[in-house]
């Protein structure tokens, strides 16, 4: 899980979606927002969106740990460092060395590896193949 470290603190790092209904609820009342404009402003391609988005995780992370601050103090603090955890590490250095680079100076892409085949197509049976059903013959018994 990602950890932030804020105002000296390591914590674990809440979104909107991780954090615990108390803390989301918190968040509606300090902005005055509901919950999809919350997630429209997270989505937004504006200038301080990241630095929106930071602080939006602080004040959550905060929330969930029991810390009570308001968003305001939350603004009045640097911003918050994102940490690796030793999975998160370990994926990305496993990452890095599994890659193969590509010869310099080929204008060939290299081929998506990350890609699934295509699933094979069902083809249907031919009509004059396959009787057609008429349904059930037998007769159910009485009181089922």
């Amino acid at each position: 899980m990602a950890r932030i470290t804020a105002n000296g603190v390591e914590m674990r790092a809440h979104t909107l979606f991780t954090a615990p209904g108390r803390a989301v609820a918190a968040l509606q009342r300090e902005t005055g927002m509901k919950l999809q404009e919350l997630v429209d402003r997270a989505k937004s391609k504006d200038a301080d969106s990241e630095t929106w988005s930071l602080k939006v995780t602080e004040f959550l992370s905060e929330q969930a740990r029991g810390n009570l601050l308001t968003l305001e103090q939350i603004w009045d603090r640097p911003l918050p460092l994102y940490v690796l955890d030793a999975d998160e590490q370990r994926r990305i250095e496993e990452a890095g060395a599994a890659e193969v680079p590509t010869p310099a100076g080929t204008d060939i892409p290299a081929p998506d590896t990350s890609a699934e085949p295509a699933p094979a197509r069902k083809t249907s049976r031919s009509s004059a193949s396959t009787p057609k059903s008429r349904g059930s013959r037998g007769k159910s018994a009485a009181g089922s």
